[in-house]
């Protein structure tokens, strides 16, 4: 079975497990609400079946709503590892946690 990043999460929410804040988005103006909503850094991860989109330039990182849009634009239509981007999944930016 193969489920995108946000079919997953969502699946692990249903069962207590905690997930980043975030939605979909299919165009820049939605990524950029997602990003305002939030109301802190968030990342834009390319919704594709393949692995090593973050290598490919499917993940980025911003700091701000407008950035968000202009990722986005960026994104969204773009091929990565012969699979179109048609959504992407905009999430709060979390501090990994080391032991």
């Amino acid at each position: 079975m193969k489920l995108f990043e946000f079919e997953a999460k969502n699946i692990l929410q249903q069962y207590g497990i905690s997930v980043p804040r975030g939605k979909t988005a299919a165009k820049s103006a939605e990524a950029q609400r997602a990003v305002q909503e939030i109301g802190k850094p968030a990342v834009l991860k390319s919704q594709i079946l393949v692995s090593g989109r973050g290598k490919a330039g499917g993940i980025l990182f911003v700091s701000n709503p407008a950035e968000a849009k202009e990722a986005a634009t960026n994104l969204l239509g773009k091929t990565i590892r012969g699979c179109k981007v048609d959504r992407l999944l905009v999430e709060e930016r979390l501090e990994i946690m080391s032991q």
